[in-house]
């Protein structure tokens, strides 16, 4: 049921899990029936991850129990949250909640300057991981400086922070809209009483 009520643009995860996860599935099964730890959390791992790069993580557990030829390459459509709340037809975000593998700040940059133009797309609650591999792919304090773009446009940090500064792998960030109305850099549209 929650399949079909998916655009068919947005059920792209849907189709891969059926036909690349096949084997993932059927490996995880033997390594739990023979009581192999390690097998069996490396199988969890690879049909957990995607990514939009080489997962080194993935690669070397993978390795380790002799399964590397499981990871696979695979084209999917993608497209920018701006474009899709656009598509979509979004009038207002109350939760966003990114894992993107080492680029939710580029999501979140992309983000905010969609929010520029549209201020009611600004989320009121975000939740995007943190865990230093931004900072790999994108450069040291990549999610220190995110994190106090998000601050500057009138979020607070509820959890976590940057993973070299506060050691929390994920960051949850709030915005009242009501406080976020009077932020001198950012305008909402919205009433607030």
């Amino acid at each position: 049921m929650y399949r079909r009520c998916m655009p068919p643009s947005l059920r792209v995860m849907g189709i891969c899990r059926c036909t690349m996860y096949r084997p993932i599935l059927r490996w995880e099964r033997n390594f739990a029936k023979r009581g192999s730890r390690h097998g069996h959390a490396a199988m969890q791992l690879a049909r957990a991850c995607s990514s939009l790069g080489k997962h080194s993580v993935l690669r070397r557990v993978l390795k380790r129990v002799g399964l590397l030829q499981l990871i696979r390459k695979k084209k999917v459509p993608v497209c920018s949250l701006e474009t899709l709340f656009r598509r979509y037809r979004v009038g207002s975000v109350g939760l966003l909640a990114l894992d993107c593998e080492g680029h939710d700040c580029a999501i979140v940059r992309g983000l905010l300057k969609a929010c520029k133009s549209r201020p009611e797309w600004y989320p009121e609650c975000l939740i995007l991981e943190t865990n230093g591999m931004n900072d790999e792919l994108f450069g040291s304090g990549t999610e220190d400086q995110t994190v106090s773009d998000l601050k500057a446009c009138g979020y607070t940090v509820i959890y976590g922070g940057g993973y070299r500064s506060t050691g929390a792998r994920d960051t949850y960030l709030y915005r009242d809209p009501c406080t976020a109305a009077t932020h001198p850099k950012v305008s909402m549209p919205r009433v607030c009483r």
